[in-house]
């Protein structure tokens, strides 16, 4: 599919070879010279113009789509408060390190299908700093290394109610219901 990059590419090569014929001897060489450098700096430009959407923030229309993917899917499931129910019982089921709750996933164990109909790439559980404990729930997201990437979604479940939501470490969040949070 052509694009404005090789749009460009291509005329400048074009008017530099018109250019060749259609001026006086003494001045096509610096015409020439003249494209030659413009085709060069495009050649050199280009590339990061490609590269720049990695630098960008996530496509809206993504970020739209997976809202409404996780909103039909917990309202499929039982709703919100359901969610919060099996992320306190999951919580509590979950193993104890120095005392305190934690561990990471990659499949949903069984009794949990609210949490299991969000289909989770990866779900972890660790304590907060001043007490109480989160479950994260991967839902979306690939970094491409020749492409576009898919930005992360996560839903993010304290069990306790956060002054402070950015020390949860997920940068921005959207506070969705009572203690649940997307990530922006």
């Amino acid at each position: 599919m052509p694009n404005i990059e090789s749009f460009v590419l291509i005329s400048l090569m074009i008017a530099g070879f018109v250019s060749l014929f259609a001026y006086p001897v003494a001045s096509k060489r610096v015409v020439a010279l003249i494209f030659c450098v413009l085709f060069v700096g495009c050649m050199v430009a280009i590339p990061p113009l490609y590269q720049w959407q990695r630098f960008t923030k996530p496509n809206r229309r993504d970020r739209a789509t997976q809202r409404e993917t996780v909103r039909l899917r917990v309202k499929q499931a039982g709703g919100w408060e359901l969610l919060e129910q099996e992320c306190r019982a999951f919580v509590e089921a979950s193993p104890r390190y120095d005392g305190r709750p934690g561990g990471s996933w990659m499949y949903v164990p069984a009794g949990y299908p609210t949490i299991a109909a969000l289909q989770p790439r990866k779900i972890t559980v660790r304590a907060l700093q001043g007490g109480g404990v989160l479950v994260s729930m991967e839902l979306f997201g690939m970094h491409s290394t020749g492409g576009r990437d898919t930005p992360f979604y996560y839903l993010v479940v304290p069990n306790r109610p956060v002054q402070d939501v950015e020390s949860l470490g997920f940068g921005r969040l959207n506070h969705i219901t009572n203690l649940v949070y997307e990530t922006l």
